[in-house]
């Protein structure tokens, strides 16, 4: 038989898959409401789980006390007699007693929380939707696969092929602001502050995704005419430098450190050297950088923060 917690986490997924599934209809104008309320959903069956998972599958730890000096437990019920389950809110606070959560994690939830709360109980904002939304949903699926991986040991990357679609939306100007409602501008402050106190060494959590495309415009009549496309044959962007940097802020050594420091098992040998290469010709993990732009050869490697994710499967972490 399934344990409750295997049965919550796969309700979870399925939650997870639907919210992006919903948010790929752009047609839809209440696209961003309904995916926040679908992730939230997705989130609190995925930390429910985790709860379990962690106290042996005991359901009394996810239901409300009525009375918590009494010796005896005795547990609110709903109208149809159910016993009542704690709420997102509170399962943030009971995974971070317990250091279960990343700091990232928690306010990116907090966020998602607070503008789905806004949806359901109040109007909302429209301009928030795709200006600030984007980058918190993004942020949100990206925290999912990190903690189906770190928490239950699930490689959930059919979800990276069902990504969030990314919104042109212009930056928020002073027209837009005075638009939004009271209610709106301080939650945009909260989502501001939020942003600027995310932690930089937390590499596989996120509070949200920053993602800038700039078109420049062109009179030339030779300027080749482009757009977004999965096709090989379609006009490749260049990055800058700086993109890949930010991309790729690791080099061998900062990896080699990485993995001493998060592994019992770890060291510098022909297995570490094996799996690193396999994962370099992959350009999710691995940047290859000339030193001299004629010669194919030598080159400098820089790494994605994400490989930590696959060299998880070789080694065993610290506890």
């Amino acid at each position: 038989m399934k344990p409750r917690w295997k049965s919550l986490f796969d309700q979870s997924i399925e939650a997870m898959l639907a919210a992006i599934e919903l948010y790929n209809k752009s047609n839809f104008s209440y696209r961003a409401p309904a995916c926040a309320i679908l992730m939230v959903n997705s989130w609190e069956l995925a930390l429910k789980a985790k709860l379990l998972k962690n106290n042996g599958n005991r359901l009394n730890i996810l239901y409300v006390r009525e009375d918590k000096a009494s010796k005896k437990p005795r547990y609110k019920k709903t109208r149809s007699g159910q016993k009542q389950t704690v709420g997102i809110t509170q399962l943030l606070n009971l995974c971070a007693q317990h250091n279960d959560m990343s700091q990232n994690l928690k306010k990116n939830l907090e966020l998602l929380v607070e503008y789905r709360n806004s949806c359901v109980h109040f109007i909302k904002d429209k301009s928030l939707d795709d200006k600030v939304m984007y980058q918190i949903f993004a942020a949100s699926v990206k925290n999912f696969q990190g903690v189906c991986y770190d928490w239950f040991e699930k490689d959930v990357s059919e979800l990276a092929e069902l990504a969030i679609p990314l919104g042109f939306a212009s930056p928020f100007t002073e027209s837009d602001l005075a638009m939004l409602s009271t209610e709106g501008k301080k939650f945009l402050k909260l989502v501001a502050e939020e942003m600027g106190g995310e932690l930089a060494d937390d590499h596989k959590y996120a509070v949200a995704i920053r993602c800038e495309v700039r078109f420049v415009k062109s009179r030339d009549v030779a300027a080749i005419n482009v757009r977004m496309s999965n096709s090989p044959g379609a006009v490749q962007i260049q990055l800058s430098e700086e993109d890949i940097r930010q991309r790729y802020p690791w080099d061998y050594e900062t990896l080699t450190k990485t993995c001493q420091s998060r592994y019992d098992d770890f060291k510098v040998n022909r297995l570490y050297h094996d799996v690193r290469r396999s994962l370099e010709s992959d350009r999710r993990f691995c940047y290859e950088r000339r030193l001299d732009p004629k010669k194919p050869k030598p080159v400098k490697r820089y790494y994605n923060p994400s490989i930590i994710n696959e060299l998880d499967k070789h080694y065993q972490r610290k506890r």
